[in-house]
């Protein structure tokens, strides 16, 4: 009978589709668990960094005869620290603290000057603290 004829082939069919549509394909590898866990150690890249004293200006003004010194502190914005300027020159030591200014990603240490009649002839070293922080040293000749 056409009816019984049509019957198998339909099953067959079915049958076929399910199981093709049954059969994975490896299409991608799932994750291994130890790639997605997390170890609970903090990644040190996302580590807050120290502030960063740095002089900005380091240099003698002849017309008015003194040190120029300017600085800033990058890496925080936290203004409960003083900020230092140290100058030492032959067994000489010399400080200025300054109150910092916070701007949007560091503070601003201002501008000091230091006069001729506090300073003697030869190269001056200053450094800029901030805390426990120490800028690179920056070296100034005063006649």
């Amino acid at each position: 009978m056409p009816v019984h004829g049509w019957t198998i082939p339909l099953i067959g069919t079915l049958v076929l589709g399910v199981s093709a549509c049954t059969t994975p394909s490896p299409t991608e590898t799932p994750p291994t668990p130890a790639a997605t866990t997390a170890t609970g150690t903090p990644d040190p890249t996302d580590a807050p960094s120290a502030p960063a004293p740095v002089l900005t200006q380091a240099t003698w003004n002849e017309p008015s005869s003194e040190l120029i010194v300017s600085g800033l502190v990058g890496g925080t914005v936290d203004a409960n620290t003083v900020c230092v300027f140290r100058f030492a020159h032959d067994g000489v030591e010399l400080t200025r603290e300054t109150t910092p200014e916070p701007g949007p990603s560091s503070l601003d240490c201002g501008t000091v000057y230091v006069p001729s009649d506090e300073l003697g002839p030869g190269e001056w070293t200053i450094v800029l603290a901030y805390g426990a922080q120490r800028s690179a040293e920056a070296k100034v000749e005063v006649p």
